[in-house]
């Protein structure tokens, strides 16, 4: 195990866990009432497979519950499970070259909703989508769902 900070994508930069779930009320109304968590305000978004909902945690470390509606990326029909870990990177293409000689495999890439880059890259050994997204964007993104990063996230 490397302790050298250029093995990781950025300093304290991990700030979410993806989940992904079958019924997205039940899902929220079970972590609301069962751990006390605060959801942003649902939002809708297309994707090639039709519109899907999706919504964050109010508060670090954070949780993005996915609804899933089938197609790559997206199936939840195994039942709920962890869709990603994400990380905000300064050196988004040597973190993405990083990963994929690594042997994960590139699934998406992109331009990021609030600008700069992103992508999903899937290890296939361990079964981790890691998404990266340009920390370009972390200002528009934290203000579109009136959130606030905590120091140690920044």
């Amino acid at each position: 195990m490397s302790t050298d900070d250029s093995a990781r994508p950025a300093k304290g930069s991990l700030w979410h866990v993806g989940v992904l779930v079958r019924d997205f009320d039940a899902a929220m109304a079970e972590l609301s009432s069962g751990v006390g968590i605060e959801w942003c305000p649902v939002q809708t978004r297309e994707s090639s497979v039709g519109p899907f909902r999706l919504t964050f945690s109010t508060v670090a470390p954070f949780i993005e519950l996915i609804e899933g509606k089938g197609g790559p990326g997206r199936d939840a029909s195994d039942g709920p499970c962890l869709h990603h870990l994400a990380f905000w990177t300064d050196e988004f293409v040597p973190q993405k070259e990083r990963l994929l000689c690594a042997g994960f495999d590139l699934e998406l890439e992109g331009s990021a909703p609030f600008g700069g880059s992103f992508c999903y890259t899937l290890g296939e050994t361990s079964g981790v989508r890691v998404e990266l997204t340009e920390r370009t964007s972390q200002l528009g993104f934290l203000s579109t769902w009136g959130l606030t990063l905590p120091e140690v996230l920044s």
